[in-house]
């Protein structure tokens, strides 16, 4: 039997980047060290690094390459409790790594397409939009409207503005 690969890691000063991780297996096989990488590296696709520990994810990895090549992880006492992680939480990211392979792949030039049809529609919108603009709004030629200045009241019909006082009798 194999012994199971040792997690080494540190955090970065971006916790969000995966470079300072590194899987290390000590006598296991070569191929053990691989698959750990692959599936980490797939695993950030998912939102498991929001919800779990950096040690269940690791483990998840480590547990998911062991099923891949058929290597038995010691069972008592479960190899994974040194890192204080509990198997449901292994089998959840575990689970969320492998929902990325179920999904459909995507055809790109059906893709491809559907992005040019809306980057037509949005560039009609915008055409759109400043025909509307350039026929709302009235281009004149001096700088005030003639309607402004016929409803403009007369200064010596407006009421006399006064000063105020200070006093307290107002």
């Amino acid at each position: 039997m194999y012994q199971v690969p040792c997690i080494m890691y540190h955090q970065q000063q971006q916790p969000s980047t995966c470079e300072g991780w590194h899987l290390h297996a000590t006598p296991a096989p070569p191929p053990l060290s691989l698959p750990p990488r692959n599936y980490m590296n797939d695993a950030l696709r998912t939102d498991v690094f929001v919800r779990y520990s950096p040690e269940t994810i690791a483990c998840a990895c480590i547990w998911l390459a062991a099923r891949l090549l058929k290597v038995a992880l010691p069972e008592q006492p479960a190899w994974y409790l040194v890192l204080r992680v509990k198997q449901e939480h292994i089998e959840d990211v575990a689970a969320s790594i492998l929902r990325l392979y179920s999904r459909k792949k995507v055809k790109l030039e059906a893709l491809e397409t559907r992005v040019e049809e809306i980057r037509k529609e949005q560039q009609e919108a915008r055409l759109r939009s400043k025909v509307v603009a350039s026929i709302a709004t009235p281009i004149t030629t001096t700088a005030f409207s003639p309607a402004s200045r016929a409803n403009t009241p007369n200064k010596a019909a407006s009421p006399a503005h006064h000063k105020r006082s200070s006093s307290p009798d107002r």
